[in-house]
Protein backbone atom coordinates (compact mmCIF):
# COMPACT_ATOMS: atom_id res chain seq x y z
CA UNK A 1 0.00 0.00 0.00
CA UNK A 2 1.30 3.34 -1.06
CA UNK A 3 0.90 6.13 1.31
CA UNK A 4 1.46 9.92 0.35
CA UNK A 5 2.95 10.77 4.06
CA UNK A 6 3.75 6.86 5.53
CA UNK A 7 4.51 7.77 8.58
CA UNK A 8 1.18 10.00 9.11
CA UNK A 9 -1.27 8.30 7.39
CA UNK A 10 0.27 4.76 8.83
CA UNK A 11 -0.07 6.25 12.66
CA UNK A 12 -3.77 7.80 11.54
CA UNK A 13 -5.19 4.34 10.47
CA UNK A 14 -3.80 2.89 13.18
CA UNK A 15 -5.20 5.19 15.88
CA UNK A 16 -8.58 5.15 14.23
CA UNK A 17 -8.45 1.77 15.57
CA UNK A 18 -7.80 2.75 18.88
CA UNK A 19 -4.07 1.81 18.03
CA UNK A 20 -2.07 -1.33 18.48
CA UNK A 21 -3.37 -3.60 20.93
CA UNK A 22 -0.78 -4.81 23.92
CA UNK A 23 -0.03 -8.38 24.79
CA UNK A 24 0.77 -7.37 29.13
CA UNK A 25 -2.66 -5.93 29.21
CA UNK A 26 -4.95 -8.64 29.96
CA UNK A 27 -7.53 -10.13 33.14
CA UNK A 28 -8.39 -13.76 33.26
CA UNK A 29 -11.58 -14.42 35.17
CA UNK A 30 -13.57 -17.65 36.39
CA UNK A 31 -15.63 -19.15 38.98
CA UNK A 32 -14.98 -22.85 39.33
CA UNK A 33 -16.87 -25.67 41.10
CA UNK A 34 -18.07 -23.63 44.20
CA UNK A 35 -16.07 -24.96 47.09
CA UNK A 36 -12.60 -23.45 45.36
CA UNK A 37 -13.79 -19.99 45.78
CA UNK A 38 -10.87 -18.25 43.78
CA UNK A 39 -9.29 -14.83 45.20
CA UNK A 40 -9.77 -13.20 41.40
CA UNK A 41 -7.84 -9.95 42.68
CA UNK A 42 -4.99 -12.36 43.71
CA UNK A 43 -4.91 -14.65 40.80
CA UNK A 44 -4.89 -12.20 38.74
CA UNK A 45 -2.00 -10.14 39.76
CA UNK A 46 0.05 -13.00 39.94
CA UNK A 47 -0.91 -14.16 36.45
CA UNK A 48 1.68 -13.91 34.19
CA UNK A 49 0.38 -14.77 31.14
CA UNK A 50 -2.44 -16.14 29.39
CA UNK A 51 -3.05 -17.32 25.83
CA UNK A 52 -5.95 -16.74 23.33
CA UNK A 53 -7.52 -19.95 21.76
CA UNK A 54 -6.39 -20.95 18.62
CA UNK A 55 -8.57 -22.58 16.19
CA UNK A 56 -8.16 -25.08 12.63
CA UNK A 57 -10.55 -26.69 10.68
CA UNK A 58 -10.09 -30.12 10.00
CA UNK A 59 -10.12 -31.26 6.32
CA UNK A 60 -10.13 -34.14 3.95
CA UNK A 61 -8.32 -34.18 0.78
CA UNK A 62 -10.52 -34.81 -1.84
CA UNK A 63 -9.34 -35.82 -5.55
CA UNK A 64 -12.16 -34.78 -8.71
CA UNK A 65 -9.39 -34.38 -11.16
CA UNK A 66 -5.20 -33.95 -11.59
CA UNK A 67 -5.05 -32.37 -7.89
CA UNK A 68 -6.36 -32.65 -4.65
CA UNK A 69 -8.50 -30.23 -2.97
CA UNK A 70 -9.57 -30.05 1.12
CA UNK A 71 -12.72 -30.22 1.91
CA UNK A 72 -13.61 -29.41 5.57
CA UNK A 73 -15.86 -31.52 7.63
CA UNK A 74 -14.78 -29.96 11.23
CA UNK A 75 -13.10 -27.70 13.70
CA UNK A 76 -10.58 -27.99 16.84
CA UNK A 77 -9.94 -25.56 18.99
CA UNK A 78 -6.65 -25.66 20.81
CA UNK A 79 -6.31 -25.93 24.45
CA UNK A 80 -4.66 -22.54 26.53
CA UNK A 81 -2.17 -22.39 29.08
CA UNK A 82 -2.08 -19.72 32.07
CA UNK A 83 1.02 -19.69 34.02
CA UNK A 84 1.62 -17.80 37.35
CA UNK A 85 3.93 -16.88 39.97
CA UNK A 86 3.73 -18.72 42.74
CA UNK A 87 3.42 -17.18 46.34
CA UNK A 88 5.21 -19.15 49.44
CA UNK A 89 1.56 -20.62 50.73
CA UNK A 90 1.23 -22.43 47.20
CA UNK A 91 -1.93 -20.88 46.84
CA UNK A 92 -2.71 -20.96 43.24
CA UNK A 93 -1.26 -24.68 42.90
CA UNK A 94 -3.52 -26.09 45.66
CA UNK A 95 -6.21 -23.81 43.65
CA UNK A 96 -6.38 -25.96 40.31
CA UNK A 97 -5.06 -29.03 42.09
CA UNK A 98 -8.15 -28.67 43.93
CA UNK A 99 -10.14 -28.14 41.29
CA UNK A 100 -9.00 -30.92 39.22
CA UNK A 101 -10.24 -33.27 41.80
CA UNK A 102 -13.65 -31.81 41.17
CA UNK A 103 -13.24 -33.63 37.89
CA UNK A 104 -11.55 -36.67 38.78
CA UNK A 105 -10.70 -37.57 42.06
CA UNK A 106 -7.19 -39.23 42.27
CA UNK A 107 -7.88 -41.37 45.07
CA UNK A 108 -10.97 -43.50 44.62
CA UNK A 109 -11.21 -42.50 40.83
CA UNK A 110 -14.56 -41.26 40.81
CA UNK A 111 -15.48 -39.03 37.73
CA UNK A 112 -18.06 -36.24 38.19
CA UNK A 113 -20.54 -34.78 36.06
CA UNK A 114 -19.00 -31.60 33.38
CA UNK A 115 -21.51 -29.80 35.47
CA UNK A 116 -20.03 -30.33 38.86
CA UNK A 117 -16.44 -29.06 37.61
CA UNK A 118 -16.65 -26.78 34.18
CA UNK A 119 -17.04 -23.36 34.44
CA UNK A 120 -17.14 -20.31 32.20
CA UNK A 121 -13.75 -18.35 31.70
CA UNK A 122 -12.91 -15.13 30.33
CA UNK A 123 -9.80 -13.34 29.31
CA UNK A 124 -10.17 -9.42 28.23
CA UNK A 125 -7.79 -7.86 26.85
CA UNK A 126 -7.83 -4.19 28.11
CA UNK A 127 -7.02 -0.80 26.45
CA UNK A 128 -4.15 1.68 27.86
CA UNK A 129 -6.91 3.51 30.00
CA UNK A 130 -8.12 -0.12 31.76
CA UNK A 131 -11.13 -0.36 28.90
CA UNK A 132 -11.92 -3.58 27.77
CA UNK A 133 -11.13 -3.72 24.03
CA UNK A 134 -11.67 -7.54 23.61
CA UNK A 135 -12.96 -10.52 25.19
CA UNK A 136 -13.08 -14.36 24.83
CA UNK A 137 -14.98 -16.47 27.21
CA UNK A 138 -14.44 -20.10 27.36
CA UNK A 139 -17.26 -22.11 27.78
CA UNK A 140 -17.79 -24.77 29.97
CA UNK A 141 -13.47 -24.27 30.94
CA UNK A 142 -12.01 -26.72 33.66
CA UNK A 143 -8.14 -27.88 33.90
CA UNK A 144 -6.85 -30.75 32.51
CA UNK A 145 -3.20 -30.72 33.51
CA UNK A 146 -0.16 -28.69 34.96
CA UNK A 147 3.41 -28.91 34.19
CA UNK A 148 6.20 -30.25 36.67
CA UNK A 149 7.70 -27.65 38.94
CA UNK A 150 11.48 -27.95 37.93
CA UNK A 151 13.68 -26.98 41.18
CA UNK A 152 17.32 -25.91 41.51
CA UNK A 153 20.00 -25.01 43.58
CA UNK A 154 21.11 -22.43 40.40
CA UNK A 155 18.02 -20.65 40.35
CA UNK A 156 18.30 -18.43 43.45
CA UNK A 157 17.40 -15.48 41.59
CA UNK A 158 14.66 -16.64 39.71
CA UNK A 159 10.68 -17.54 41.33
CA UNK A 160 8.67 -20.41 41.18
CA UNK A 161 6.39 -20.56 37.99
CA UNK A 162 3.08 -22.50 37.91
CA UNK A 163 1.58 -23.40 34.54
CA UNK A 164 -1.66 -25.14 33.60
CA UNK A 165 -3.68 -26.34 30.28
CA UNK A 166 -7.33 -25.40 30.20
CA UNK A 167 -9.80 -27.41 27.94
CA UNK A 168 -13.15 -25.89 27.35
CA UNK A 169 -16.33 -26.77 24.48
CA UNK A 170 -16.21 -23.88 22.47
CA UNK A 171 -15.33 -19.86 23.28
CA UNK A 172 -16.71 -17.03 21.87
CA UNK A 173 -14.83 -13.57 20.58
CA UNK A 174 -16.08 -10.02 21.41
CA UNK A 175 -14.62 -6.97 19.88
CA UNK A 176 -15.66 -3.53 21.87
CA UNK A 177 -13.91 -0.85 20.21
CA UNK A 178 -15.65 1.30 17.75
CA UNK A 179 -14.77 4.47 16.12
CA UNK A 180 -17.49 7.57 17.38
CA UNK A 181 -19.95 8.36 14.84
CA UNK A 182 -20.65 12.17 14.58
CA UNK A 183 -23.13 12.60 11.74
CA UNK A 184 -25.54 10.84 10.07
CA UNK A 185 -23.27 9.99 6.94
CA UNK A 186 -20.70 8.26 9.34
CA UNK A 187 -23.56 6.87 11.46
CA UNK A 188 -24.86 4.98 7.90
CA UNK A 189 -21.24 3.83 7.05
CA UNK A 190 -20.76 2.34 10.46
CA UNK A 191 -24.17 0.29 9.86
CA UNK A 192 -22.68 -1.23 6.32
CA UNK A 193 -21.89 -4.39 6.06
CA UNK A 194 -18.73 -6.02 6.26
CA UNK A 195 -17.56 -2.86 8.05
CA UNK A 196 -13.98 -3.60 9.18
CA UNK A 197 -14.56 -1.28 12.69
CA UNK A 198 -17.44 -3.37 13.85
CA UNK A 199 -16.44 -6.88 13.56
CA UNK A 200 -18.87 -8.35 16.53
CA UNK A 201 -22.30 -7.85 17.64
CA UNK A 202 -23.83 -6.79 19.50
CA UNK A 203 -22.19 -3.75 18.44
CA UNK A 204 -22.63 -0.05 19.68
CA UNK A 205 -21.95 2.04 16.38
CA UNK A 206 -21.75 5.54 18.19
CA UNK A 207 -18.52 3.75 20.86
CA UNK A 208 -17.90 4.84 24.24
CA UNK A 209 -19.68 8.07 24.05
CA UNK A 210 -18.94 9.07 27.37
CA UNK A 211 -20.09 12.70 28.09
CA UNK A 212 -20.78 13.98 24.26
CA UNK A 213 -23.99 10.88 24.53
CA UNK A 214 -26.75 13.43 24.96
CA UNK A 215 -25.46 16.41 22.27
CA UNK A 216 -24.02 13.64 19.46
CA UNK A 217 -27.27 11.63 19.96
CA UNK A 218 -29.46 14.69 20.12
CA UNK A 219 -28.03 15.73 16.44
CA UNK A 220 -28.05 12.40 14.78
CA UNK A 221 -31.59 11.98 15.54
CA UNK A 222 -32.59 15.49 14.56
CA UNK A 223 -30.46 14.62 11.33
CA UNK A 224 -32.28 11.72 10.59
CA UNK A 225 -35.32 12.83 11.68
CA UNK A 226 -35.05 15.51 8.63
CA UNK A 227 -34.30 13.20 5.95
CA UNK A 228 -37.14 10.63 7.15
CA UNK A 229 -39.27 14.27 6.76
CA UNK A 230 -38.36 15.04 3.65
CA UNK A 231 -38.78 11.09 1.94
CA UNK A 232 -42.19 10.53 3.37
CA UNK A 233 -43.19 14.41 2.10
CA UNK A 234 -41.78 13.23 -1.31
CA UNK A 235 -43.95 9.74 -0.71
CA UNK A 236 -47.54 11.93 0.24
CA UNK A 237 -46.85 14.25 -2.80
CA UNK A 238 -46.77 11.22 -5.03
CA UNK A 239 -49.80 9.46 -3.99
CA UNK A 240 -51.71 12.60 -4.18
CA UNK A 241 -50.86 13.31 -7.48
CA UNK A 242 -51.71 9.31 -8.42
CA UNK A 243 -54.93 9.94 -6.96
CA UNK A 244 -55.86 13.11 -8.91
CA UNK A 245 -54.59 11.86 -11.93
CA UNK A 246 -57.07 9.11 -11.77
CA UNK A 247 -60.13 10.80 -10.46
CA UNK A 248 -61.00 10.70 -13.49
CA UNK A 249 -60.68 7.26 -14.51
CA UNK A 250 -62.55 6.11 -11.38
CA UNK A 251 -65.66 8.56 -11.90
CA UNK A 252 -66.48 8.16 -15.08
CA UNK A 253 -67.01 4.27 -16.19
CA UNK A 254 -69.05 4.66 -12.30
CA UNK A 255 -71.19 7.71 -13.68
CA UNK A 256 -71.60 6.03 -17.04
CA UNK A 257 -72.32 2.86 -15.50
CA UNK A 258 -75.28 4.21 -13.38
CA UNK A 259 -76.52 6.56 -16.51
CA UNK A 260 -76.64 2.97 -18.34
CA UNK A 261 -79.14 1.70 -14.85
CA UNK A 262 -81.23 4.80 -14.90
CA UNK A 263 -82.39 4.78 -18.34
CA UNK A 264 -83.19 0.80 -18.17
CA UNK A 265 -85.29 1.73 -15.45
CA UNK A 266 -87.22 4.60 -16.17
CA UNK A 267 -87.91 2.44 -19.78
CA UNK A 268 -89.03 -0.20 -18.05
CA UNK A 269 -91.35 2.05 -16.05
CA UNK A 270 -92.99 3.76 -19.06
CA UNK A 271 -93.95 0.59 -21.05
CA UNK A 272 -96.04 -0.55 -18.21
CA UNK A 273 -97.13 2.58 -16.70
CA UNK A 274 -96.93 5.75 -19.52
CA UNK A 275 -94.43 8.40 -20.09
CA UNK A 276 -95.73 10.54 -17.07
CA UNK A 277 -94.82 8.38 -14.45
CA UNK A 278 -91.49 6.75 -16.26
CA UNK A 279 -90.61 10.49 -16.58
CA UNK A 280 -90.81 11.19 -12.54
CA UNK A 281 -88.54 8.09 -11.81
CA UNK A 282 -85.96 9.20 -14.78
CA UNK A 283 -85.82 12.58 -12.35
CA UNK A 284 -85.67 10.74 -9.18
CA UNK A 285 -82.94 8.56 -10.39
CA UNK A 286 -80.61 11.13 -12.07
CA UNK A 287 -81.05 13.22 -8.50
CA UNK A 288 -79.89 10.00 -6.64
CA UNK A 289 -76.86 9.40 -8.81
CA UNK A 290 -75.61 12.80 -9.23
CA UNK A 291 -75.92 12.87 -5.27
CA UNK A 292 -73.59 9.71 -5.06
CA UNK A 293 -70.90 11.05 -7.68
CA UNK A 294 -70.85 14.01 -5.50
CA UNK A 295 -70.39 12.11 -2.56
CA UNK A 296 -67.38 10.04 -4.53
CA UNK A 297 -65.90 13.14 -5.66
CA UNK A 298 -65.33 14.58 -2.34
CA UNK A 299 -63.96 11.52 -0.59
CA UNK A 300 -61.50 11.06 -3.22
CA UNK A 301 -60.27 14.66 -2.59
CA UNK A 302 -59.99 14.09 1.00
CA UNK A 303 -58.25 11.01 0.21
CA UNK A 304 -55.52 13.68 -1.94
CA UNK A 305 -55.33 16.28 1.08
Amino acid sequence: MIFDSPVQDLASRISERGGLARPNLFAVTFNGPASINPDMFLVNAICESASLPGRAISTNEHTTTKHATKTPYTFINDDITLTFLVTNDFYIKNLFEKWMKHVINDEDGKIYYKSQYASDMTITILSLDGKMVHKVQLEKAFPIAFTAMELSNTSESQVMRFTVTMTYDNFKSNTTYFTLASSLAEFKNALSFPNPLMPSLPFSPFGDLGDQAETLLAGLKSELAGEMTTVLNSLTSQIRDKILGNAASITTPYEGSLGSVISQISGKVTNIFGAGLGGTVNEAATQASQAVLSRTSSAIKGLSG
